[in-house]
């Protein structure tokens, strides 16, 4: 019996080969959802993951934001902007983070956050 849990973007394409018999290749169409291997000879499962656990306040924001991450510890903060190019990166152990957007122009941007294995993404808007 193997079990694993992973997930992925919406759109993004997901690759895991789970045993030498069986492999998942093919795109994600549903945003936070995660794919849950209980036996890789029976059972597998799509299980809906919890909303983002980190909280952008405030949003829309115009010159900073807060990010504020579930628990205290190392965590890598990215923003894109929506060509994908990186704006922004951090590393920090804070909980609270403030991050300064004076200098970006106006749009949408996504955040993305890394702590203890778990990616959560938020999208942001600067006016």
């Amino acid at each position: 019996m193997c079990g694993m849990m992973a997930s992925v973007l919406a759109g993004q394409t997901f690759y895991q080969e789970f045993s030498p018999m069986t492999v998942w290749i093919g795109p994600v169409m549903i945003p936070d959802v995660g794919i849950h291997v209980t036996n890789v000879q029976s059972d597998v499962s799509v299980v809906e993951r919890g909303k983002n656990k980190i909280s952008v306040r405030p949003n829309p924001a115009t010159d900073n934001f807060n990010v504020v991450l579930p628990e205290a510890g190392a965590a890598q903060i990215e923003l894109f902007n929506l060509v994908g190019q990186k704006v922004y990166t951090a590393n920090t152990t804070e909980q609270t983070v403030n991050i300064n957007v004076s200098d970006l122009n106006s749009g949408v941007y996504m955040l993305k956050v890394m702590q203890n294995g778990v990616v959560e993404t938020s999208k942001v808007v600067v006016k």
